[in-house]
């Protein structure tokens, strides 16, 4: 009797370890999160990915090579993920999930899906996150420069060719109202009202753009909840509204400009 409950034994226990995991990698700049739907810590390549009430649905996929889609479910709206992406942050959120066994080596582990998460929505106390594969970079339309009075170019990028770093306003003491969206601090009001406008800053990895700037006083798009009531330390860095003037004046970079400031914006036909 005790061979039968002892091959019974190591047939579960063969099975637990045949059994697959999924792991949930999600991350945002420099923020990172790594859950799986178990309930205990699994530890994948050096990092332990939490045990969480997660789920998700199959990948679609279609032959004419559209772009995949995948639906992940969470247990509840109050989950660190949900929170951060319902604040809208500025940044891509990217996905991937990965499927193991645990008696697999971590090179053996299989990836299910790449992509980034597209909207969340909520239901109860239950919360979801849409998402789309990567191929929908694929799917964006080339070129994607435009014939418009606004500069083609991200501040800041290999067109600009502006030095980011140049413009970083490092370790400013700010203190916040009790919405996390008005920072105040004396650098601000250095500058002239605007000047921040469409710039970014960022505290702890997290980042928000800036919407209005009126004097040694700011107003982030969306509330940085991270940064404590007393306030803390953060980086900013300016913005461009992609106008010649802006680009003239503000940054002496009209050299770089990929714009066609002199494109009317009503039909010259009509012209009396």
């Amino acid at each position: 009797m005790s061979r039968v409950l002892s091959e019974t034994y190591n047939a579960l226990e063969e099975g637990v370890e045949k059994s697959p995991r999924e792991l949930f990698h999600f991350w945002c700049g420099l923020t990172h999160w790594y859950y799986n739907s178990t309930d205990e810590k699994i530890p994948f390549k050096g990092i332990s990915y939490e045990p969480t009430t997660i789920k998700r649905s199959p990948v679609e996929y279609r032959a004419d090579l559209d772009i995949s889609r995948l639906s992940i479910s969470f247990g509840s709206v109050s989950h660190p993920i949900v929170q951060y992406i319902a604040k809208n942050p500025i940044d891509v959120v990217w996905v991937q999930v990965s499927r193991i066994f645990m008696d697999m080596d971590d090179d053996e582990a299989a990836v299910i899906f790449v992509g980034q998460i597209k909207t969340p929505s909520f239901k109860g106390q239950q919360s979801s996150v849409e998402c789309v594969g990567f191929e929908h970079f694929l799917k964006q339309p080339i070129p994607k420069e435009r014939y418009q009075p606004q500069c083609n170019h991200k501040l800041f990028d290999e067109g600009c060719t502006l030095d980011e770093a140049a413009y970083k306003v490092s370790d400013v003491m700010v203190t916040v109202d009790s919405t996390k969206r008005l920072l105040t601090a004396t650098e601000f009001g250095l500058e002239e009202d605007g000047y921040w406008v469409f710039g970014y800053i960022e505290y702890n990895g997290y980042r928000r753009m800036v919407l209005r700037h009126e004097g040694d006083v700011i107003t982030l798009a969306y509330p940085l909840w991270t940064i404590p009531a007393s306030g803390g330390n953060v980086d900013i860095w300016p913005g461009c509204d992609g106008n010649i003037k802006t680009c003239r004046d503000k940054f002496d970079n009209v050299d770089n400009a990929l714009s066609f400031p002199d494109m009317p914006f009503d039909n010259p036909v009509l012209w009396s």
